[in-house]
């Protein structure tokens, strides 16, 4: 979905910012948008800054969008891992792009 909703705005981003906090992702609001996913997967202290950074960079709507999109994230991500759905090699590509 990510690559398609890129491919589709045409906005450029840097996916090696999603793993990499000294990379800025490119696209707009995209790097509040990865603050907000740490701060709220790692329930860190920082969750309440990331949040204001979110809504001010997108608005209340586009924060509660993407607030919606990490949890049903999560939930799937939870499902999958608890009935060992393996993972499929076609994700290799993306995992190596992540990583350099």
């Amino acid at each position: 979905m990510l690559r398609a909703s890129i491919e589709h705005t045409d906005h450029p981003l840097h996916l090696a910012a999603i793993v990499d906090a000294t990379q800025a992702a490119g696209a707009p609001g995209a790097d509040a948008i990865i603050r907000f996913t740490r701060a709220l997967v790692e329930h860190t202290d920082r969750l309440p800054d990331a949040r204001n950074e979110l809504t001010d960079s997108l608005g209340a709507a586009g924060a509660a969008a993407v607030a919606g999109a990490v949890g049903n994230f999560e939930m799937m991500n939870r499902i999958l891992d608890a009935t060992g759905v393996p993972t499929p090699g076609s994700m290799t590509d993306l995992a190596a792009r992540l990583r350099s």
